[in-house]
């Protein structure tokens, strides 16, 4: 008799509990709202190091004892930094204008250039974690344009660079903090043009380069959107 007593006393507190937790339950509002999310800036600026453009450059094998010795001249590989000064125009989409600043990795005599600048302007569309972005590049390079070929003389070559590109790219972030965001992006690059000098036959000596252009950095919201409105709750 004194176990079902206390079964009941049990039975009746847990009764208790969940008719006190219930109107709680159902007032408790989620901890993310829909509208809690941060609104479009109306500027932004972005920074980031970057990886590219890129230029393949000719290639010579020869035998030497019972191997092939081969040689590369000419070759591009770039790696800097980049700021754009982002605009909201409409809603998602953004005017946007680029500098970019890049060294060759590749080191000279083989490599051709020792970096090259450039300056741009485009329009993306922006999501909350994602963007897409089209835009006109124009670049010049500094350094010599000559090179060492492939088993040749010292700037016996050279490579010249034309001065337009554009870039399609796309990539995800993710806020933090307040006025911040974490990106990654990556694309390609088409052009410039270029026009290859050399002692030796190349299959491609005046051609349209395709490269890629990667990066990963941080934004920051200079002038934030309005907030948006609470919406009044529905009548219960």
């Amino acid at each position: 008799m004194k176990v079902q007593g206390s079964g009941r006393r049990i039975l009746a507190l847990a009764a208790l509990l969940v008719l006190i937790g219930a109107p709680a339950q159902a007032s408790a509002a989620p901890l993310i709202q829909a509208d809690d999310r941060r609104p479009r800036p109306r500027l932004q600026l972005a920074l980031s190091p970057v990886l590219g453009p890129y230029s393949r450059g000719e290639q010579d094998c020869r035998p030497r004892g019972p191997v092939f010795y081969c040689e590369d001249g000419g070759s591009f590989l770039g790696a800097g930094a980049t700021f754009e000064l982002r605009v909201q125009t409409f809603g998602p989409l953004y005017f946007h204008a680029r500098g970019l600043l890049v060294g060759n990795t590749h080191k000279r005599p083989y490599a051709v250039y020792r970096g090259l600048g450039g300056a741009g302007f485009g329009l993306g569309l922006y999501a909350r974690l994602a963007f897409i972005r089209a835009e006109y590049l124009t670049i010049d390079t500094f350094g010599p344009a000559s090179y060492r070929p492939p088993f040749g003389q010292l700037d016996e070559a050279t490579d010249a660079y034309g001065h337009h590109a554009g870039l399609i790219s796309g990539g995800v972030r993710l806020p933090f903090r307040r006025r911040w965001n974490a990106e990654a992006w990556g694309g390609f690059v088409l052009g410039p043009r270029g026009i290859r000098t050399t002692p030796r036959e190349v299959s491609v000596g005046d051609r349209m380069m395709v490269s890629f252009l990667v990066g990963a950095g941080i934004s920051f919201d200079v002038i934030p959107g309005s907030p948006r409105k609470p919406q009044p709750r529905p009548p219960r």
